[in-house]
């Protein structure tokens, strides 16, 4: 239950960073789709996991990287696309990209690959979890003002006025943070 009520407001962040800017009128159907995903991932984790007990769901680090991939999609199609057609390439794309990484994923399964993660460097690891931390840090700061943000442009955010929607997410992340130092508890994260 309680990673069930996580997995709903993580997804809805996830598609609120993903769905952001020209895609911001499809957010409720972006939504939708990450919930629906979510579903199929839970779903078919119940039924061919070997572990009992183990839960899925989406990965940070990928949405990360999938809001960067969606803008980039948004930003080269022309000017006269509608936003209805920007919304269904985002979503064809996100599409294929995820059956492509499961095609990639399911081969390295059948051929007993799976050992080669020990060949991949730690500072590598480190540094693909510090960018995605880095993009997920200013997705979070762009959701909560409506600004973009990137590490070369930074001072829109100290604009007066616009600290008032970023600084609550921020006073959150420090509660948050010395609440789980504190005391770890599994109903800390769900109860805030």
């Amino acid at each position: 239950m309680v990673a069930g009520i996580l997995e709903v407001t993580e997804v809805t962040a996830y598609a609120a960073l993903i769905f952001s800017g020209d895609l911001g009128a499809y957010i409720s159907r972006g939504i939708g789709l990450m919930l629906m995903g979510e579903v199929v991932v839970v779903i078919l984790t119940a039924l061919f996991c070997s572990l009992p007990w183990v839960t899925a769901g989406l990965q940070d680090t990928v949405v990360a990287i999938l809001a960067l991939f969606s803008a980039a999609i948004v930003s080269q199609m022309p000017a006269w696309a509608t936003h209805q057609e920007k919304f269904t390439t985002v979503v064809v794309a996100i599409g294929l990209s995820t059956l492509l990484t499961g095609v990639v994923f399911l081969s390295l399964g059948q051929f007993k690959l799976g050992n080669l993660i020990r060949f991949i460097p730690y500072p590598v690891i480190g540094g693909v979890l510090a960018g995605s931390g880095l993009l997920l840090t200013f997705g979070g700061i762009s959701v909560m003002t409506g600004v973009s943000v990137s590490l070369f442009h930074l001072l829109p955010i100290i604009q007066p006025g616009l600290w008032v929607k970023w600084l609550p997410g921020l006073l959150f992340a420090v509660f948050l943070l010395v609440a789980l130092r504190r005391r770890n508890h599994i109903l800390i994260v769900p109860g805030t």
